[in-house]
């Protein structure tokens, strides 16, 4: 694999890790019946795949060999992400000795420094974006697929976002998305 994450940073190319991307270590979905079809996954899977696919990119060291890689994490929301980003730094403190786990950095700081994540409609990661990282947050539309609120994407975003300083706002809304894919003012970046 390290010949495509030196690719990736050579070509200042971020990797997107798009929702329903299940890890080889992850169990097989429950079967669903006929009542409410995929329902659950629907409103489950980013909160139950992506934690993995992050903390198995962490731990894997990709970090320590390319610091400069950057990943993309779309489509799973984030209000669960402070609480992943505890229990990593818990979890590496804790059994670092014995998993022979060498890290340069808590696994909270790769994610700050290598990781971004796109959110829909998630009002806990609005409320908790200083531990989510406001630098690390990423409005998205979905559209045109399911997810979208649109045509009613600004009021979605006016109330998920009306406490929020517009400096912040502009961030989650924009700012960081045009920095990681390299947009308008950032495409020299």
């Amino acid at each position: 694999d390290d010949p495509f994450w030196a690719a990736c940073v050579a070509l200042d190319m971020p990797v997107a890790v798009h929702v329903r991307l299940i890890s080889v270590n992850s169990p097989p979905p429950p079967p669903t019946g006929k009542q409410g079809g995929d329902i659950p996954g629907l409103s489950t899977t980013g909160m139950l795949d992506m934690p993995r696919v992050i903390a198995e990119a962490i731990f894997s060291g990709v970090f320590d060999r390319f610091p400069r890689l950057r990943f993309a994490c779309t489509e799973a929301g984030a209000g669960w992400l402070p609480y992943l980003l505890e229990q990593m730094d818990d979890r590496y403190w804790r059994n670092r000795h014995w998993t022979k786990c060498e890290l340069a950095l808590l696994p909270s700081e790769y994610f700050y420094r290598n990781w971004r994540i796109t959110f829909m409609l998630d009002q806990y990661a609005v409320r908790n974006r200083h531990a989510c990282g406001v630098g690390n947050l990423m409005w998205s539309t979905d559209y045109p697929h399911h997810g979208t609120d649109w045509p009613y994407s600004r009021k979605s975003v006016k109330e998920m976002c009306h406490a929020v300083p517009a400096d912040e706002q502009q961030r989650i809304l924009a700012l960081n998305a045009a920095e990681l894919y390299r947009i308008g003012a950032h495409a020299d970046a």
